[in-house]
């Protein structure tokens, strides 16, 4: 994220509250806030194929980790330093059918027809999860995170045949 769009996120920031389905969460993080982010424990995600830019993320074990004597928790200071963006990470199925599906209210639905087929989205708001699921398949949906559940719609939506249909 370059700093406008920092900026732009942190106005709109939600503080994330709910539990993680991923290997972490990915991080919004200015340069200046590297070492404060590291000291916690947060990793470097290099971008793929050598390219420019990359993120910061923290490992699901370290979120919930004490980070001062007064029982702050790690993300406690992500969440006051507006840095959560979303899940990270390979998602944990069993987890989120066992937990989204019982407890987490979906907040909204959209589909797409292409091709003939419907591809349905619900999005839980909460979690920063989305379930994907090609409608009539016999094949069970998967979950993502918000951004890889946006990367796969734009990828569907860069199509001229595409549809949305709810």
């Amino acid at each position: 994220m370059n700093k406008k769009q920092l900026t732009k996120f942190r106005e709109d920031y939600t503080n994330f509250e709910a539990q993680c389905y991923g290997e972490g969460m990915q991080l919004a993080v200015h340069f200046d806030e590297k070492d404060d982010v590291k000291r916690m424990g947060g990793r470097w995600q290099p971008a793929p194929n050598g390219a420019k830019g990359g993120f910061w993320w923290m490992p699901e074990d370290k979120l919930l980790k004490e980070v001062h004597d007064n029982g702050t928790l790690v993300r406690d200071v992500l969440n006051d330093s507006k840095q959560i963006v979303s899940q990270y990470g390979r998602i944990d199925q069993d987890k989120c059918n066992n937990s989204l599906r019982n407890c987490d209210t979906m907040t909204n639905e959209y589909a797409l027809q292409v091709d003939g087929d419907t591809i349905r989205f619900e999005f839980f708001e909460k979690s920063r999860m989305v379930f994907v699921e090609k409608v009539d398949d016999d094949v069970s949906g998967t979950w993502m995170s918000t951004e890889d559940a946006r990367h796969f719609w734009d990828g569907y939506t860069s199509n001229n045949s595409v549809k949305r249909i709810a």
